[in-house]
């Protein structure tokens, strides 16, 4: 089973009170509250919340990131990253396809990688380790998470198609190309990151250093 899950909506924290209801049906399980936040550019980082005060700070983020937006253009200036205390209680998920030359994020930063077996995996991972070198920054291994079972990911196309205003014939790329996308078990990820073990003992370093409860 899984020690933690991450719950990171895009914009956003919709999914939170839910989850938090669904979780008390699995109490060993420990709920971790982030968010995804489109940055300029079309970045994004992933922020998760260590404690109240980082929550706190995180729903504020998300709220400058939707003033004077339409709905579905939220979007956080790099400045609001950089004004963060060290001490924020937020700690970041980037992606190597950030622009780590724009980002000046106080508090801890992982790099994240995924082995999505779509035939990239050996660029993703030799780009990420790369970055990791260049930017002194720890590997963690993540998944892309857009549903729980291979089976949905029927759904997930669905659900695609009603957000472009096109039909699945046409969508092409817009579509994942596997059912890899779900959420996996830790056998299956450390099966994954065999030979970077590393990667997934980072995720326990992160769970444990989240202690937020939405219950506070």
């Amino acid at each position: 089973g899984l020690a933690a899950l991450a719950l990171t909506d895009h914009d956003g924290v919709y999914g939170v009170p839910k989850a938090y209801w669904e979780k008390k049906k699995h109490p060993a399980l420990k709920l971790i509250c982030g968010a995804s936040l489109s940055l300029p550019g079309g970045h994004r980082l992933t922020l998760l919340a260590e404690n109240r005060a980082g929550y706190g700070r995180l729903c504020r983020l998300l709220t400058k990131s939707h003033e004077g937006k339409e709905k579905g253009a939220a979007c956080l200036d790099w400045e609001e990253l950089a004004n963060l205390p060290g001490d924020s209680g937020l700690l970041a998920l980037a992606p190597a396809s950030l622009d780590f030359h724009r980002l000046h994020f106080p508090g801890p930063t992982y790099l994240t990688l995924q082995r999505l077996l779509d035939g990239r995996d050996s660029e993703r991972t030799e780009k990420a380790l790369w970055l990791s070198r260049r930017w002194r920054l720890p590997l963690v291994a993540t998944n892309d998470v857009h549903y729980h079972l291979p089976e949905r990911q029927s759904l997930q196309d669905t659900l695609t198609a009603i957000r472009e205003n096109a039909p699945l014939s046409a969508l092409g790329h817009k579509l994942f190309p596997n059912r890899e996308r779900h959420l996996k078990s830790s056998a299956e990820m450390r099966a994954l990151f065999r030979d970077l073990p590393e990667a997934v003992h980072t995720t326990l370093e992160i769970a444990a250093r989240c202690s937020f409860c939405p219950s506070e």
